[in-house]
C-alpha cells in the first residue's frame, strides 16, 4: 500500500491484521479524516449541484463522501480490479 501518509499505512496495516477501520467512522467529514491522515493523495470532486461529492484516494484505499460531504463508503479494487468495499 502506497501512500505518502504515514498514519495511513499504519492504520492500513491494522486493518489488514483485525479488520477494525476505527479511528476512521463512517459519517465523518474531510476535515475528520484529515485530521488522522493528513491531505490526501489524489481527490475526485463532485458536480456543480452536489460540490461536497467526491472521493479522496490514499494509496489504493478510496474514501467516497456523499452529498452533505460525509464519509460514507471506503472502497478498493484487488490486483484484478475486482470491487471491495470495506465499509459501507
Amino acid at each position: 500500500m502506497t501512500s505518502s501518509s504515514t498514519n495511513f499505512i499504519d492504520w492500513w496495516a491494522q486493518y489488514e491484521r483485525t479488520g477494525a477501520i476505527i479511528p476512521v467512522q463512517l459519517g465523518m467529514t474531510r476535515d475528520n479524516l484529515r485530521g488522522l491522515f493528513g491531505e490526501p493523495d489524489a481527490t475526485a470532486q463532485g458536480f456543480r449541484r452536489r460540490p461536497l461529492m467526491g472521493i479522496w484516494r490514499f494509496g489504493q484505499i478510496e474514501f467516497h463522501f456523499d452529498a452533505d460531504g460525509r464519509l460514507y463508503q471506503i472502497y478498493m479494487e484487488d490486483k484484478d480490479l475486482n470491487p471491495l468495499v470495506i465499509a459501507k
